[in-house]
């Protein structure tokens, strides 16, 4: 089983993606998170295997989360999720 969590600032689209990895057998969806802080608070309650960011959270913010998983858990797998807003993001 694969143990995930999803951080995004629009608390529906975290609703959308956990209901569509729950319906796979070997993904368990630990919760949600909307800020670093909630990040922080999720990793010291569960045991993750991937956390899944968004791509729309503000670059800083995407970094300072991504610093807390590698901080608080080195063997997390962290996946950046989204559609890039421009054509030169998928360029480059």
């Amino acid at each position: 089983m694969i143990r995930i969590l999803i951080v995004d600032e629009v608390p529906l689209l975290s609703e959308v993606l956990a209901s569509v990895l729950e319906g796979e057998d070997d993904f368990q969806v630990i919760g949600s998170a909307s800020n670093p802080g909630e990040v922080r608070e999720q990793l010291e309650k569960h045991l993750t295997d991937v956390v899944l960011v968004s791509s729309t959270l503000q670059k800083t913010e995407a970094f300072e989360v991504i610093h807390i998983i590698k901080e608080m858990d080195g063997d997390n797998r962290v996946i950046l999720v989204g559609m890039p807003d421009s054509e030169e993001h998928i360029i480059a």
